[in-house]
């Protein structure tokens, strides 16, 4: 894994994703203080007509049970949603095949630094990427890339094959958001533009369709959370979608 290219950085991703889960645990365990009573208070028929209204609304998503849950039930949904919350920053996203992939690497060496146009503080991440992008060049030209030990962030002796140009969460970003709102001035950047319209929508199209999948992640931890949230106010429930494309038209906001 190579150095973080962000405005904020990987590490920084993941410490506000930990600071987000924790406020949110704290959010569920504060709801359920006050709610818990009311909830253990509903008779049967009470119940009955949540479940069903909950069923009607998110058909086809998820679906509640008459069985309520027990402790274990609930630890196993807490742990599915912790586990899963940080899932978008552990993947690579695959830039290009490995035909293209020194050439573009190369290309976004170039266009980081001659044509990067960067708002507020993505100046840092001008800085990181122009790091990382040269480390991934080295990388494919070696055919190889260090493992870092992710207790301290060091690169080990260990190495692992490299062919295909892949970023990081925070690489990821950095590119798609800048090459989403291209700057330039004159007509000297004009002409780079129309020059250059074939790699650039080739590795934006492609980052675009990473950046979909992570908005389905998304989804997904919003279910996990939610069902945690309803095991804790004594509810089951049960997923009805198995596939993250299948979230793709799906509305959460019943939940």
């Amino acid at each position: 894994m190579v150095k973080s290219a962000t405005n904020v950085g990987v590490k920084e991703e993941v410490k506000k994703v930990e600071q987000k889960h924790q406020q949110t645990a704290q959010e569920i365990l504060n709801s359920i203080k006050t709610d818990q009573k009311l909830m253990d208070e509903l008779n049967d028929d009470q119940r009955d007509v949540l479940i069903a209204d909950f069923n009607e609304k998110n058909k086809g998503i998820a679906e509640l049970v008459h069985e309520k849950p027990d402790e274990d039930y609930v630890n196993q949904c807490k742990q599915d949603f912790e586990d899963y919350q940080g899932e978008y920053l552990k993947l690579d996203y695959e830039v290009c095949d490995a035909k293209h992939s020194i050439e573009f690497a190369k290309w976004l060496k170039a266009w980081n630094t001659d044509h990067v146009v960067a708002p507020a503080n993505y100046w840092i991440g001008v800085l990181r990427f122009d790091e990382v992008i040269d480390e991934y060049i080295k990388a494919l030209e070696d055919g190889k890339i260090a493992i870092k030990d992710p207790s301290t962030g060091k690169a080990t002796d260990i190495t692992k094959e490299y062919k295909t140009l892949t970023f990081d969460y925070g690489a990821l970003t950095y590119v798609y958001n800048l090459m989403m709102q291209p700057m330039g001035v004159g007509i000297e950047y004009a002409r780079w533009m129309a020059e250059n319209q074939e790699t650039y929508n080739a590795i934006l199209n492609k980052l675009g369709e990473h950046i979909d999948m992570i908005s389905l992640i998304k989804k997904k931890i919003g279910l996990l959370q939610s069902r945690w949230a309803l095991a804790c106010s004594g509810f089951k429930m049960n997923l009805l979608i198995d596939k993250l494309e299948d979230l793709k038209n799906v509305d959460l906001s019943h939940m």
